[in-house]
């Protein structure tokens, strides 16, 4: 009898413990046993993330990474992440999953991105994911410069540690002197300002006047094709133009050689004026009794010419 109910209260004790470890797997999220769904993500590359990786929306866990696997398509590797994720979860189709690190350790996880664009339906139970995308993640940048930082000489280091301290004291005076240059830049940029307007000017300037070139080009053309009769006219003149020069030029040495003379009349000729001015009312004042002394004369003149015609007559009968 007692050996009954030591097995009766062994299997009660076997049975509660089954049911607590079932219930703590499915709490943890191991086992995805009923409350989840399945969802799935195209990735190029999911270097770095592991089965039962974490599934998070809007930084809370919501899922987990049930498997990953890889596929072909148009001659292109592909890996299909197959997500197993809460059913109170309101997945949409505009969703974009992310890959990104949880720690400094090289673990990683998926992030579940609302990008708002296309679609924003809800994504049922078996829906794709394939707005996906590897955030560049430090691990990865500091994966890449191990080569780099391997290949450094340590006597180098030491040496350019040793250097810093006096690069810094020559910067300081280059640094306080910034605040002056600086100064400088401000007094000048007004002028740049001013210089780039004035460019501006020019180059529209130069656009019309290629624009006027380009309207007329059939008259440029035509002044090309004249241009050697043009030439032509003008080698002809030009012999003229040389004799008409040399004669200005004869002409203006001998206004030089006469300058002298020519100067001195100009000199004399307001006393050569004055005295022909004072002839002029000499004359003017003598003119009067002129003409009553011609007055005078003339019947005298007159009867002498009809005594002389008299004469005359009686000598010829």
């Amino acid at each position: 009898m007692e050996e009954r109910k030591n097995l009766f209260f062994l299997g009660i004790i076997f049975i509660v413990f089954v049911a607590s470890l079932f219930y703590l797997i499915s709490k943890i999220g191991k086992l995805g046993l009923g409350g989840y769904k399945t969802y799935y993500a195209v990735f190029e590359n999911t270097k770095g993330l592991a089965e039962k990786a974490e599934i998070r929306l809007a930084g809370v866990k919501v899922g987990f990474v049930d498997k990953i696997d890889f596929y072909f398509s148009d001659s292109k590797v592909y890996a299909k992440v197959v997500m197993k994720l809460r059913s109170d979860v309101p997945v949409r189709k505009d969703f974009e999953a992310q890959i990104r690190l949880k720690s400094l350790l090289g673990e990683k996880f998926v992030e579940l991105v609302p990008t708002g664009t296309g679609d924003i339906s809800p994504a049922e139970d078996g829906f794709t994911i394939t707005k996906t995308k590897v955030v560049f993640e430090p691990d990865e940048l500091i994966m890449s410069l191990e080569p780099f930082m391997k290949s450094l000489n340590p006597e180098l280091i030491s040496q350019i540690a040793e250097l810093a301290p006096k690069l810094v004291k020559d910067i300081e005076p280059l640094i306080k002197n910034s605040s002056e240059v600086l100064e400088k830049i401000d007094k000048i940029f007004p002028d740049i300002l001013a210089l780039s307007s004035d460019i501006k000017s020019i180059v529209k300037q130069t656009n019309q006047l290629v624009s006027i070139l380009s309207q007329n080009q059939d008259n440029l053309e035509n002044l090309v094709k004249v241009g050697p009769a043009l030439i032509e006219n003008i080698n002809s003149v030009f012999p003229s133009v040389v004799t008409l020069t040399r004669s200005i030029n004869y002409t203006l040495e001998q206004l030089r050689f006469y300058q002298d003379n020519i100067t001195k009349v100009v000199e004399l000729t307001p006393d050569l004026l004055s005295e022909t001015l004072k002839l002029i009312s000499t004359l003017n004042s003598v003119l009067p009794e002129f003409q009553n002394v011609a007055t005078l004369v003339a019947p005298t003149l007159m009867r002498l010419n009809e005594t002389l015609e008299k004469g005359v007559k009686v000598r010829i009968f």
